[in-house]
């Protein structure tokens, strides 16, 4: 024998109601790359850190001759790699 059932009607809270318009949300698109930016200046303070130490190193070894423009290139990425976790921290 089989069983004829009904089905439930759909909760209204679960579709929300059926005249309701679409809503956009109007965020901003800083506000959705300011993690992309974050972590690429962090990066470029990782690559600072990297070129500074491979720069300064070899002279302060006497292994090679001193090359201050890397060396301060290096210096300015690991600061403003710096700056940027600081001012998100």
């Amino acid at each position: 024998m089989f069983q004829n059932k009904k089905s439930r009607p759909v909760l209204a809270h679960r579709n929300g109601p059926k005249n309701a318009s679409i809503v956009h949300d109007r965020t901003l698109i800083v506000q959705e790359t300011e993690p992309l930016v974050h972590s690429i200046f962090v990066g470029l303070g990782a690559v600072g850190c990297g070129l500074t130490i491979g720069c300064a190193l070899p002279a302060l070894l006497r292994m090679a001759p001193w090359q201050p423009w890397p060396l301060l290139t290096g210096l300015a990425l690991v600061l403003l790699g710096v700056r940027e976790e600081v001012r998100r921290g």
